[in-house]
C-alpha cells in the first residue's frame, strides 16, 4: 500500500477496512503460497469455534 493509501486506510471505519482487507485478499493469486496460508489459517479458526 502507498502512504495516502495506509492515511486512508487509518481513517476508515471497521466495516470498510474488513471490506478493504477482503479486497485485497481476494486479489492474491490461488496459487500463490500466501493465499494457501491465508485459507488454512481462517480454516482452522473457523474450526475452532
Amino acid at each position: 500500500m502507498k502512504k495516502e493509501e495506509i492515511n486512508e486506510f487509518m481513517n476508515m471505519t471497521l466495516q470498510e477496512k474488513k471490506d478493504k482487507i477482503i479486497e485485497i485478499i481476494r486479489e492474491i493469486p490461488e496459487d500463490s503460497p500466501i493465499h494457501k496460508e491465508l485459507y488454512e489459517t481462517l480454516k482452522r479458526e473457523m474450526e475452532e469455534k
